[in-house]
């Protein structure tokens, strides 16, 4: 029996002894036991005392009652200024997101994410507008001394105007973007005061400058940098994990310096199909474990001076078919494919393409259809295939 519903049950017991022996007392001037032998007289006593305490405990009951209400008030009145509260925060935060100044702007991603880790049951709307944010057209930042605005026209011989374009730049863009990025990698590493890690990320389409999400863990439904563009030095996603049904790198342009997916952990299905590491000097998914039903890099292009899949483990289907790998260096060393390869009209034109040591589950049907240009130059192990397709330079 809970405690309070033994403490209310004596407290009736008791106010009900106490109000029989005031009812005998005002009635009879006697107390309760001096009417034992007396059947009527102690059956009108209990009557009585029985009804006094139904009065009281009515009259408890209504106080009970209009007490709980009032608290039930008073928290509901608690929770709409609470809510109106945070609305009218994330008005004001949004509104300072769409500044002209970017000092402003910044302020706007603080207020922003400080919102988003009080206000619980609204988080993911506050991060959707964060992500939004690098959503919106990026044209960069103006040239030193130049003007904020760009008006370019293109003319008929004769001098006529065939067309006008006016491009506006903003002013400290690139920090509010870096900054934004930063943020939310600051709530997705283990050490995070406060985790959006569970939370969905829909980077579409976005401009994303000097990205750095290294060992940092997406594990919502679905994270997607599907058509996102990487620029500025560097894009480092070392050690990241994610753990959604689906990840997509989908047509993304990675026009960083270099480009590092080392050691990073993808659970779900993961596409970078279409994408493009054209302007990259480094490409590098050392060490990366896909352990979802499916990696596509279907169409994907490599450039640069590097390109490695070295150590890599792909463990459902992986599909390279059409992708182009031309970098000065292909390197799939001690690479692991367990399930289905497709490498079908692949190809390779670097200078050095090295499958040292790369095992997979039926290597002819993996790469029997890539092309390699350069033939003479692919390196196989830890012996050399006995055979070869026609001029291709895969093993048979």
């Amino acid at each position: 029996m809970p405690l309070w519903t033994a403490f209310t049950t004596v407290s009736l017991l008791l106010l009900a002894g106490l109000a029989w022996t005031g009812v005998a007392w005002v009635l009879a001037r006697r107390w309760p036991w001096d009417h034992f032998g007396d059947a009527a007289s102690q059956v009108d006593v209990l009557k009585v005392a029985l009804a006094v305490v139904a009065a009281i405990g009515a009259a408890v009951a209504l106080v009970v009652n209009y007490r709980r209400q009032q608290h039930l008030e008073r928290d509901e009145a608690g929770r709409r200024d609470q809510v109106r509260l945070f609305t009218e925060r994330f008005g004001a935060a949004a509104a300072q997101l769409g500044g002209e100044q970017a000092a402003v702007r910044l302020a706007g991603v603080y207020a922003m994410a400080a919102l988003a880790d009080e206000w619980e049951a609204q988080r993911q709307q506050c991060i959707d507008v964060l992500c939004g944010y690098l959503r919106l057209p990026y044209a960069g930042e103006p040239d030193s001394g130049y003007a904020q605005t760009l008006v370019e026209q293109r003319q008929y011989a004769e001098g006529r105007v065939q067309r006008t374009r006016t491009t506006t730049f903003r002013s400290g863009e690139r920090q509010v973007r870096s900054m934004i990025s930063w943020t939310i990698r600051g709530h997705l590493v283990p050490d995070a005061q406060v985790s959006w890690s569970d939370l969905t990320f829909d980077f579409t389409g976005a401009t994303l400058p000097d990205v750095s999400y290294d060992g940092a863990r997406f594990a919502g439904m679905a994270t997607s940098f599907a058509y996102a563009t990487f620029v500025g030095p560097g894009t480092n996603f070392w050690g990241a994990e994610f753990h959604g049904r689906y990840t997509s790198f989908e047509g993304a342009r990675f026009r960083a310096g270099s480009t590092n997916f080392d050691e990073a952990m993808f659970s779900g299905s993961t596409s970078f199909a279409g994408a493009r590491f054209s302007r990259c000097a480094t490409i590098s998914f050392a060490g990366a474990r896909f352990a979802g039903p499916e990696a596509d890099f279907c169409g994907a292009r490599f450039g640069g001076k590097r390109t490695s899949f070295a150590a890599v483990k792909i463990s459902g289907t992986a599909t390279f078919e059409r992708a182009r790998f031309s970098s000065k260096e292909t390197n799939f060393d001690d690479a692991n494919f367990t399930d289905e390869t497709d490498f079908r009209h692949a190809r390779f034109s670097s200078n050095v393409t090295s499958f040292r040591n790369a095992s997979f589950a039926d290597v002819s049907t993996a790469v029997g259809a890539a092309e390699f240009a350069k033939p003479e130059n692919v390196v196989w192990g830890p012996t050399p295939p006995t055979s070869s397709s026609a001029g291709s330079g895969a093993p048979a």
